[in-house]
């Protein structure tokens, strides 16, 4: 679907502000790099992971979905690895992300959602390893946001990710327009949540 006319029509759509969600691989499809396949497990290792073209409404993120519950961190960290611009998101089961048009995270669900920053990795040794060795990245932040939790760390350089975390019954009933407010950090505002990315049960 990438790259085709119901793809472009869908992008245009999003972008007058129609919220367009994803679930499982539904999920991972909504960036422009999408996780197609990969091995789980915890190591990156080379080649272990298929990237395909996404729906394309964001190139800042890649997304993986089961992510605790089938052990899929190394295969984010690969899909990181050759795409270090971009920040990780993993998504737990029963725990959905909401992308803002102002690129803020929301979390709401039983899970986590972790998050993983490449932006000042000090090494990777990516290009030097074969088919299946471990792959050495040095100077990931990884981050567990659990419901509640606001926000998406800057890539290449940005401002240094402070999460807000409000409690989960306000996060549910309360303004979390207000909530996100009194937290009093400038980076730290809502707007209509356009882009959802809500996995499997």
């Amino acid at each position: 679907l990438g790259g085709t006319d119901v793809a472009r029509t869908i992008r245009t759509l999003n972008a007058a502000g129609v919220p367009v969600a994803g679930t499982s691989a539904g999920a991972a499809f909504l960036s422009e790099h999408m996780i197609a396949n990969g091995e789980d497990g915890a190591v990156p290792r080379a080649n272990i992971v298929t990237l395909a073209p996404g729906l394309g409404l964001t190139n800042r993120v890649v997304i993986d979905q089961h992510f605790r519950q089938r052990d899929r961190l190394g295969r984010l960290l690969t899909a990181l690895a050759y795409n270090p611009f971009a920040i990780g998101i993993g998504l737990d089961e029963d725990t959905a992300a909401f992308l803002g048009p102002d690129e803020t995270l929301e979390v709401v669900g039983s899970g986590g959602i972790t998050i993983v920053d490449c932006a000042n990795v000090e090494y990777s040794s990516m290009d030097q390893v074969g088919d299946h060795e471990p792959v050495c990245l040095i100077g990931l932040r990884l981050h567990i946001l659990t419901a509640g939790a606001e926000d998406l760390p800057d890539a290449a350089g940005g401002p240094e990710f402070v999460p807000v975390v409000v409690p989960v019954q306000q996060a549910r009933d309360g303004d979390r327009a207000r909530l996100a407010a009194d937290a009093r950090h400038p980076r730290h505002r809502r707007t209509a949540d356009h882009v959802r990315a809500v996995p499997d049960a």
